[in-house]
């Protein structure tokens, strides 16, 4: 049978809009046949890690079954790089923030092509390699606990031909750096971005940071922090924190003061708190990641009631998302914020 035209036409279009369909999307859809194909143990080890992280004194594999399945969750939306920054411009997206952010971080950093920066926790790199754009070229070492993730990103860092100045390695953010090999006044700036919740022992890690920046380094930090208003005492707060532990990954919860003593308990000088978030309403990028990873449940939903993803992916998404209410609620009511940033300089 030989095909008219006018069918050969539509056929092509049809070919045409599939192809751009998977270029687009390619990523989230590999994300969604990487979380299909979890097996139920890897499921059960994720959901478990939502208790798990509530010990302070957490098992590192703990994060690590965590972040093995959020991972590629997160990557269905805007949060590939697994966080969500200060609302720099209100009116546009959470990945648009995140590059505003990323640029002024690089600026506070003050690095260029001749600079060397550690990145502490890194993900899959995807924030180190913009820092080496944006520098102009330098050196970015970064760390994770989280092998498939290091193991994504190294592929990404080859293929876009960055691996002679972009490195990931396997770390935990708790052990001595010295295991990484890395001689003392070796960076010219180290940042952790929404990590500081895996520091155990600030004092520790911070002293350590101070060692292996050179004299005039800048530490960049911008961690999860309680704010004043926090009242440990007040069950509705306590409650807002659980959730919010919960959504956002956090293990460790530290107020600002806290965080600014151990720095200046290890010898950092110059220490600043900025809130980057320029006084806008704090919550209105979680509540922007929040409705699209809501339309994505209820994407996830339909083609799980259809037989086409497991009940194990539904059962992820809809675990994912709880305590993000919470977590927007207590971010209006100044109870949290991921808004600040913390700078000081060796």
């Amino acid at each position: 049978m030989i095909l008219s035209n006018k069918y050969v036409a539509i056929l092509g279009f049809i070919i045409f809009i599939a192809i751009i369909i998977y270029f687009l999307f390619n990523d989230k859809i590999k994300s969604f046949r990487q979380i299909n194909n979890f097996t139920d143990k890897e499921v059960e080890d994720f959901l478990n890690t939502f208790e798990q992280r509530n010990n302070k004194n957490f098992d590192p594999q703990v994060v690590a079954n965590y972040y093995k399945v959020l991972h590629p969750l997160c990557c269905l939306g805007d949060i590939t790089k697994m966080y969500i920054p200060p609302p720099i411009e209100p009116s546009k997206s959470v990945y648009k923030n995140q590059l505003l952010f990323e640029q002024k971080m690089v600026d506070k950093l003050k690095v260029d092509k001749n600079s060397v920066v550690l990145d502490m926790c890194c993900g899959m790199g995807k924030v180190m390699q913009n820092v080496h754009k944006l520098s102009g070229g330098c050196k970015v070492i970064g760390f994770n606990i989280e092998q498939n993730q290091i193991s994504k990103g190294q592929q990404e860092i080859i293929k876009n031909k960055l691996n002679e100045k972009v490195a990931i390695k396997y770390h935990n953010v708790n052990d001595n750096l010295d295991m990484l090999n890395i001689e003392n006044n070796s960076f010219d700036a180290i940042y952790n971005v929404q990590a500081v919740t895996y520091i155990k022992d600030l004092n520790k890690t911070f002293g350590e940071a101070y060692s292996k920046l050179k004299p005039g380094g800048v530490l960049f930090l911008n961690p999860f922090l309680l704010l004043p208003s926090y009242n440990p005492s007040d069950e509705k707060h306590k409650k807002y924190l659980y959730e919010t532990v919960a959504v956002t990954g956090a293990v460790g919860t530290y107020r600002n003061s806290e965080v600014i003593d151990s720095l200046k308990s290890v010898g950092f000088k110059n220490i600043e708190e900025i809130d980057w978030g320029n006084s806008n309403k704090q919550s209105i990028l979680i509540e922007t990641a929040h409705s699209q990873f809501g339309n994505i449940k209820h994407l996830i939903t339909l083609l799980g009631s259809c037989g086409i993803l497991s009940s194990n992916t539904v059962k992820l998404i809809k675990r994912m998302r709880q305590g993000a209410d919470e977590f927007i609620k207590a971010t209006d009511l100044n109870l949290f914020t991921i808004n600040h940033v913390i700078i000081a300089v060796k």
